[in-house]
């Protein structure tokens, strides 16, 4: 059976928008997984994955985006979650599936601007990078294994970034 693939975008009016990757569980369409990176571009990013997140209980503002179907052997949801009554949301850094491997081997935006001194001028003009940037790698290596079909490589693209 394929499954749903959805990009989140977390909306800020100050700072980019947060973007995530979305899978919802079979056993409960309003829960699944949440696939991104986590941190800030002074600090650096490191990958996450959000288990059982329960979409309905997202107080940010945000929306969700189909980005395609990929087949389920790429997506592994827990064996527990077919017998499941009560959902709680974990947050990890270790690979369960396919989706998880390649994820990680994006490597997640280290820290990106130039540090604050008035002793030192940058070397180099300063290269943001955050977690929009990752989930675009992500999105787009998940096309280039054909995991994802090409369209959510230019859906991914054309997203607002605030």
């Amino acid at each position: 059976m394929p499954r749903n693939i959805f990009l989140i975008i977390y909306k800020s009016p100050l700072f980019p928008a947060h973007w995530s990757l979305w899978i919802p569980s079979v056993a409960n369409p309003n829960i699944g997984k949440r696939i991104h990176v986590t941190g800030d571009v002074k600090s650096g990013f490191e990958h996450e994955f959000v288990r059982n997140y329960d979409l309905r209980s997202e107080t940010k503002t945000h929306v969700v985006i189909l980005m395609g179907e990929v087949e389920d052997k790429y997506v592994a949801d827990d064996d527990e979650d077919l017998r499941r009554e009560e959902w709680v949301e974990e947050r990890d850094k270790s690979p369960r599936d396919q989706m998880e491997e390649v994820a990680i081997k994006i490597p997640a935006p280290g820290p990106s601007m130039n540090p604050a001194s008035r002793d030192v001028a940058p070397t180099k003009r300063a290269r943001m990078r955050n977690c929009q940037h990752w989930l675009a790698d992500f999105v787009t290596e998940l096309v280039r294994r054909n995991i994802l079909p090409a369209s959510a490589d230019s859906a991914v693209q054309g997203e607002p970034k605030n």
